[in-house]
């Protein structure tokens, strides 16, 4: 037979063993939502109580939906019921509520997540729709960016090709030892100097204007352009350019 739940404000609340289960007319539309997202989610009640859980929450945890309950969401999440109260407390003064921890899965696994809770209004019901991120996916994604970055900047550093990153505005963000050489100065005194300033200045403005048509249309700049060095003399180089964004505010 099906648990029967009776949340604040009277209404019965089906909690069918079966897997997928509508839970009764008050919590049907939030179980649509839950059953749509990618993450582990529940439906509590004012004291805590599962109502409701999601697919997500059955994969991630290695449970089925019938065997949630207050005991068992405590020891996934990693919560005493106190802290699970104050969290409700809070989301009740505040709307919304979050709590960084480590989570259990059935297996034993370990893993960091943060479990945030918001308030919700369902017809007359107040209940709490909790959501937890697996915080493990997102550390490997920035630890796989850093070995990225870490490579690039090993290559760009030790490239035997003078190497720049240029903003807009024509400073340069970035350059290599190699870059430096060419153009005889040190790396901290190239990077207070402007592109144009170290191309030859009868063909300034037109390879300026060439760079500007290539940024526009999104296309690579390859041309051989003579540069002056720190020493005034005069050194002819392929110069190669393609845009892109360093930041949001930034390209």
């Amino acid at each position: 037979m099906a648990k029967q739940k009776t949340p604040r404000g009277g209404k019965l609340i089906q909690l069918g063993p079966a897997a997928g289960q509508t839970f009764g007319p008050v919590l049907g539309p939030m179980q649509q939502i839950l059953d749509g997202l990618l993450q582990p989610g529940w439906v509590l009640g004012a004291e805590g109580d599962v109502l409701a859980a999601n697919l997500a929450a059955d994969k991630e945890y290695g449970l089925e939906r019938r065997e949630w309950q207050l005991t068992t969401f405590l020891k996934a999440t990693g919560l005493r019921r106190r802290t699970l109260m104050r969290l409700v407390h809070i989301a009740d003064e505040e709307g919304e509520a979050c709590h960084d921890g480590e989570h259990l899965r059935r297996c034993g696994e370990r893993f960091p997540a943060v479990l945030h809770l918001r308030r919700v209004q369902l017809d007359e019901e107040q209940v709490y729709l909790a959501l937890a991120q697996n915080l493990s996916e997102q550390q490997r994604a920035q630890r796989a960016f850093q070995d990225s970055r870490a490579r690039f900047q090993q290559t760009f550093d030790h490239a035997a090709v003078g190497m720049g990153l240029v903003l807009d505005e024509g400073y340069f963000l970035q350059v290599n030892q190699a870059l430096a050489d060419m153009f005889g100065y040190s790396r901290p005194q190239l990077l207070q100097i402007q592109l144009p300033e170290l191309i030859h200045p009868q063909r300034q403005q037109q390879t300026l204007a060439q760079l500007e048509q290539c940024r526009i249309c999104g296309e690579p700049f390859h041309r051989e352009i003579d540069f002056v060095r720190a020493d005034g003399t005069i050194v002819w180089a392929d110069m190669s350019a393609t845009w892109f964004q360093v930041s949001d505010e930034q390209p």
